[in-house]
């Protein structure tokens, strides 16, 4: 199932522009650079419209990028011209990716709760396995999914978001669903944008993304040869994880 298709990928930037983008890439950077300050090349799976990549590149790293959406990497190609940035835009499936041969990198990462679009233990399997080998020696996987126990707990049915701007509203329901037996969310949006002349458009998208408990997404990244596993509670140091983590963020070690 791909995600946030024609008009929907072109409203995407404005839902989610307030998103500290600089500051997550700066908190992995310095994880990266910790374990090796030598790397210089990272690879992004499911990059969408690019907003990790650049701040990436703006850190002085070489990143090649990619996503499953042909029109969110449309988007991020018309941003590339706009920055003048040489990072490698691709549109391919981060479940069977082939498009780089015997090129291997220093780091990799799967932000934003994206490789829960794997759904699949085998799917979610190959995915981890094809980064792995991906890497080079001592490389590093970073990825942000989904906490069950949150997402158990704490989810929300129904969700209303605005975004206000000069020449119109757009309005953005949700209507979540659990299944419990696959461990997925089931989200259907519908998109309204109110323009000020009193024109109506309207977007339907469903989506479906996985969430993980703790052990999972361990046993997941040693299922697919990465060592060394560091989880925290979304964006910080702290490792102690409970039923109000929203976000797991995992770093995987090739060693």
């Amino acid at each position: 199932m791909i995600s946030y298709i024609g008009r929907h990928a072109e409203l995407y930037d404005i839902m989610y522009g307030a998103k500290p983008y600089k500051e997550e890439s700066q908190f992995i950077t310095d994880y990266f650079r910790s374990y090796n300050p030598s790397g210089v090349s990272i690879l992004e799976l499911a990059c969408g419209t690019g907003n990790h990549a650049f701040e990436f590149e703006e850190m002085d790293y070489k990143v090649t990028a990619f996503d499953n959406s042909e029109d969110m990497i449309k988007q991020a190609l018309i941003k590339k011209k706009k920055r003048n940035s040489r990072i490698e835009f691709l549109t391919d499936s981060m479940i069977d990716f082939k498009t780089f041969g015997d090129t291997q990198f220093d780091f990799s990462v799967c932000l934003f709760d994206s490789l829960g679009y794997a759904l699949t233990n085998g799917h979610i399997l190959t995915t981890l396995k094809n980064v792995y080998n991906s890497l080079e020696n001592k490389g590093i996987f970073c990825c942000e999914v989904w906490h069950s126990a949150a997402m158990l707990r704490n989810f929300s049915p129904s969700r209303k978001r605005e975004w206000k701007l000069h020449d119109r509203s757009i309005i953005r329901f949700s209507e979540t669903e659990l299944n419990l037996q696959d461990s997925s969310a089931t989200i259907d949006f519908t998109i309204i944008e109110l323009m000020n002349d009193n024109t109506v458009q309207k977007i339907n998208e469903k989506q479906k993304n996985r969430f993980f408990s703790y052990q999972e997404i361990r046993f997941f990244l040693q299922s697919a040869g990465f060592s060394t596993i560091n989880i925290f509670n979304g964006y910080t140091h702290n490792t102690e994880i409970d039923d109000n983590t929203w976000h797991l963020l995992c770093f995987a070690h090739k060693e």
